[in-house]
């Protein structure tokens, strides 16, 4: 695939125009992660409405009831439960990694094996989360999918 990229000053907003010979599933990742790079999303803090974009979600939480999504450096609650969090945005990089929390693969910095064959994500962001052994090998799957895509997404440049 090949890349051009052009800088002009007499456009009133910035374009993105997509050439393709054949529309497959690398083309439509790619569309679809464009199209919601823009896509807003509202969270309460306290009793004010926050807008935040999905590729700035380090994990979401749910703790007793409530949902909660971690920024880099705030904390929101949000109206949409783990499950409907998991299907939205399985094709965006969000796994679930326990009961509790759904993390963005895009956020991980490294892991590191943990006692009772439990793993610990570091987030860029210094974080922690552990990925419980129920969910681990949904999670290396989905690691791996991931990175094969990138890996072959930069063979091809």
């Amino acid at each position: 695939m090949k890349v051009n990229e052009y800088r002009v000053f007499t456009q009133e907003e910035s374009r993105i125009d997509l050439y393709y010979m054949e529309k497959n599933e690398k083309i439509n990742g790619l569309l679809r992660y464009l199209s919601r790079w823009d896509y807003q999303l509202i969270g309460r803090k306290e009793h004010t409405q926050v807008y935040f974009q999905l590729q700035d979600v380090y994990y979401f939480e749910s703790v007793d009831k409530k949902t909660f999504v971690y920024l880099e450096k705030e904390v929101l609650q949000v109206e949409m439960t783990l499950a409907d969090i998991t299907l939205r945005y399985e094709a965006d990089g969000f796994v679930r990694v326990s009961k509790g929390v759904v993390l963005n693969l895009y956020k991980l910095a490294y892991l590191k094996a943990s006692l009772n064959m439990r793993v610990i994500a570091y987030l860029e962001n210094g974080e922690k989360v552990w990925i419980t052994r129920h969910y681990k090998p949904a999670f290396q799957a989905r690691l791996e999918k991931l990175t094969k895509k990138e890996t072959q997404s930069d063979a091809t440049n």
